[in-house]
C-alpha cells in the first residue's frame, strides 16, 4: 500500500489512510494527506478538506512535493544499512 499511496501523492490526488505502521513518515495528518484511526474521522477530515478549495489544494500540493524530495538512491542505502543489521 506504500507504494500505491506515494504514486497518489505524487500525482496530485489528495492521500487518505489509516494512522498505522510507517505511513507516518510519509503522510504528515492534514498537511500532505490524511491519517485517522476510525472511519468517522477520517470520513470528518475528508469532508473538512474537501470542502475548503484553497485547503484541498494546499494538502494535495504539499502531497505531490513532498514526494518529489524522495531519492531512490537514500532510501535503498538507508534500507541496505538496517538489513545488514540483521545478517
Amino acid at each position: 500500500q506504500g507504494v500505491t499511496m506515494m504514486e497518489a501523492a505524487a500525482s496530485g490526488l489528495l492521500v487518505v489512510t489509516t494512522d498505522n505502521s510507517s505511513k507516518q513518515e510519509f503522510i504528515h495528518d492534514a498537511v500532505n494527506g490524511i491519517l485517522g484511526n476510525s472511519a468517522k474521522k477520517i470520513a470528518a477530515k475528508i469532508v473538512a478538506i474537501t470542502n475548503n478549495k484553497s485547503r484541498f489544494e494546499e494538502v494535495v500540493v504539499k502531497g505531490r512535493k513532498s514526494m518529489e524530495v524522495i531519492d531512490i538512491s537514500t532510501t535503498i542505502r538507508k534500507e541496505m544499512e538496517l538489513l545488514k543489521q540483521y545478517l
